[in-house]
């Protein structure tokens, strides 16, 4: 059975790069501290962070998914 790899890199590495280069699982922890860290600041942040995630290719995919766009 293989073990699913640990996230290695500490979150603020993750914070200061590309969201491009980004694994998934990296994605994700980076969600959760921008929806902890704008659930105590407020949504001042949320255009910054709506930036930083626009940038993530799955996550653009994703987007154009949930908006009923198929490539074929």
């Amino acid at each position: 059975m293989e073990r699913l790899k640990p996230i290695i890199r500490p979150l603020w590495q993750i914070l200061l790069d590309d969201p491009a280069n980004l694994t998934c699982d990296e994605c994700f922890a980076m969600m959760e501290y921008y929806a902890e860290l704008l659930a105590t600041t407020g949504d001042g942040l949320l255009p910054w962070v709506q930036s930083r995630l626009i940038h993530c290719p799955m996550c653009q995919y994703e987007q154009l998914l949930s908006q009923g766009y198929s490539s074929g």
